[in-house]
């Protein structure tokens, strides 16, 4: 567990497309996250420049075994991540009502939107 702002980030558990994702070594340096090592499968996902800068998150740039995942719009309003929209490869899934409670990141609701053909 790391700390954020006087509070401890337990470990997020993800499925993306029946994959469980470990988010481990999350590092917070002057609310600045700088890199995040994640493991998929055995994989690693490097989250890189992921920047908090007092307000909301733009863009993450994510890399998964050459393939890029966009985070866009993840929105940090009144300590509540609202609609968190992930792309890969042509699926998209919805992370909703990610909620920051006494500045613990306690549970992620996931719920993946149908491929549509």
């Amino acid at each position: 567990m790391r700390k954020l702002r006087g509070g401890e980030i337990d470990i997020i558990m993800l499925k993306v497309c029946g994959k469980e994702i470990d988010n481990i070594m999350m590092q917070v340096h002057s609310s600045d996250i700088d890199t995040h090592m994640l493991k998929v499968c055995g994989n690693e996902i490097n989250i890189l420049m992921l920047k908090v800068r007092g307000g909301p998150i733009d863009i993450i740039q994510l890399k998964e075994c050459g393939s890029e995942i966009d985070i866009v719009l993840l929105k940090v309003l009144s300590n509540e991540i609202d609609i968190i929209m992930l792309k890969e490869t042509g699926n998209e899934i919805g992370i909703t009502l990610l909620k920051v409670r006494s500045s613990e990141i306690g549970i992620i609701r996931k719920s993946r939107l149908k491929k549509t053909i």
